[in-house]
């Protein structure tokens, strides 16, 4: 055998031996797929049971049965009530893929003001804000024209980020979001709409921004916390879905920033999702 049959012969062993690996892994990750939607319906489970249990003393105090509220608490109620529903929307969202196989999350697209929808965000988010003695506030109300999105996305994507900003920032910080009408002759359809999350906390470290987006990734400042590292991956794919994207940096206030853009309008994309 010459050298040339030598060679041949190696390069053809060390392909088989490539492709060998390849598939090895191919499996390896469909077994952590799988193992990732068991965790996700998992997870949708663990929450059910005790959002069935509030839903349920909610409407016993909401119809009177142990007596009748006042204003104000009639007012807490209501916002309790608003708050089961919103998470009950958003474990749907999280164990749709899982249920469903390899199927992929739909859009189910409304007009709608982004400004109005954040506030009601905030206003639900107070009781969080006060026992944290944190300011949230939003900048730039005008400046965010309607668009066209999937309203309970977006509402999970704006809960995930306004909720990671006020944990991250000490009693006294603040929060601030900010919006922006954006025109991109470059692109079809030029008129997007960018908002941004900002804190005064300690930031991202450099090392942690190029996997912040991962599923299951949990910083080291998170390390201590029970999350599964899935909220950041969400709202990724949220952002993906509706044709836009997301990008963390560092805010005016030396915190952290975490900006979405998406367009205005999804035209023909509303069938078009990515596993969450």
């Amino acid at each position: 055998m010459d050298e040339s049959e030598r060679a041949n012969l190696e390069q053809m062993s060390e392909l088989a031996a490539a492709r060998s690996r390849a598939e090895a892994a191919e499996v390896q990750l469909g077994l952590v797929r799988e193992e990732g939607a068991r965790r996700l319906q998992t997870v949708g489970h663990e929450l059910r049971t005790p959002l069935t249990v509030l839903k349920g003393y909610v409407r016993l105090l909401a119809g009177g049965e142990v007596g009748r509220l006042n204003e104000q608490q009639q007012e807490f109620l209501d916002q309790c009530e608003r708050g089961c529903h919103v998470m009950d929307r958003f474990i749907e969202n999280l164990v749709e893929p899982a249920t469903h196989g390899n199927d992929t999350a739909r859009l189910r697209t409304e007009r709608l003001c982004l400004i109005d929808v954040t506030r009601e965000l905030v206003e639900l988010l107070c009781p969080i804000v006060e026992s944290r003695r944190v300011s949230l506030s939003i900048v730039n109300e005008e400046a965010a024209a309607p668009i066209e999105c999937d309203r309970t996305r977006i509402e999970r994507l704006l809960i995930n980020l306004l909720e990671n900003a006020i944990q991250a920032v000490e009693p006294g910080g603040k929060v601030e979001i900010h919006f922006r009408s954006l025109n991109n002759a470059e692109n079809g359809d030029s008129k997007r709409v960018e908002v941004s999350v900002c804190d005064d906390g300690p930031g991202i470290p450099r090392i942690e921004t190029e996997k912040i987006f991962d599923r299951f990734f949990r910083g080291f400042s998170a390390r201590n916390s029970t999350g599964l590292g899935l909220g950041l991956a969400i709202c990724q794919d949220i952002v993906t879905m509706h044709g836009g994207e997301i990008e963390v940096g560092d805010s005016q206030f030396g915190g952290a920033r975490f900006t979405f853009r998406i367009p205005q309008s999804c035209g023909s994309k509303p069938d078009i999702g990515t596993e969450i």
